[in-house]
């Protein structure tokens, strides 16, 4: 079984701080991520 995955992360590149994270006032998330998958199940 093949499986193919695409997945887009903040593609409007826009500033965002995660709400959890102890530095978010001195380091947003990155940018931009676009990953793309292929899974061969056997």
């Amino acid at each position: 079984m093949h499986s193919i995955t695409v997945r887009g992360e903040n593609l409007a590149n826009e500033l965002h701080r995660e709400a959890t994270s102890r530095i978010k006032e001195f380091a947003p998330s990155p940018g931009r991520n676009l990953a793309l998958t292929y899974r061969l199940l056997f």
